[in-house]
């Protein structure tokens, strides 16, 4: 995830049996995260949902630094 994220990211993917069924990818920031997943039904069906989680303030805030 180099270069997509200020604070780096993974991809976790799901398995049926030998078949994928659902890939998550999540991108972490100073200021939210985001969550990327993909449901794969068939090879020709699928689904997308994205999540977009916004902080009150960075992760930064408070820390001793």
């Amino acid at each position: 995830m180099t270069g997509k994220s200020t604070e780096g990211g993974e991809t976790a993917i799901y398995y049926q049996g030998d078949r994928p069924r659902v890939i998550v990818v999540s991108y972490y920031g100073e200021t939210g995260r985001t969550a990327v997943r993909y449901y794969l039904a068939a090879p020709d069906q699928y689904m997308v949902e994205q999540e977009v989680i916004d902080y009150a303030e960075p992760i930064s805030i408070g820390l001793d630094l």
